[in-house]
């Protein structure tokens, strides 16, 4: 893996996980994505997964995760990323559980 692709990933990490507040209201339902807002965001990552680039993007994933449903506070995720980031926003105590991973759906 090149140095490059390492710091991208770092910065996305904290970008996903480590600045998000700790002190997120968990009972707080996530604002729902509106059909432009979905076309916006499908459009910026042409399909692809925003945080690897390797796979089919599958989930519109709120960064702050019961925060607003704005371009800002979106990313287009493959299945793999999405289950990944919200296993660690749940090790990192940032948001709740139980998620239950996509493979794990029945």
């Amino acid at each position: 893996m090149n140095e490059k692709l390492i710091l991208l990933l770092c910065d996305y990490f904290r970008k996903l996980i480590l600045n998000i507040p700790d002190d997120l209201d968990k009972n707080q339902v996530k604002e729902k994505i509106n059909d432009e807002i979905k076309e916006k965001i499908r459009n910026r990552s042409n399909g692809t997964c925003e945080l690897c680039n390797n796979y089919d993007s599958k989930k519109i994933h709120h960064i702050i995760p019961n925060g607003p449903a704005t371009e800002e506070n979106l990313i287009d995720l493959c299945n793999h990323c999405h289950d990944a980031i919200h296993l660690l926003l749940f090790t990192f105590k940032k948001w709740k559980f139980p998620y239950k991973p996509q493979h794990f759906r029945g």
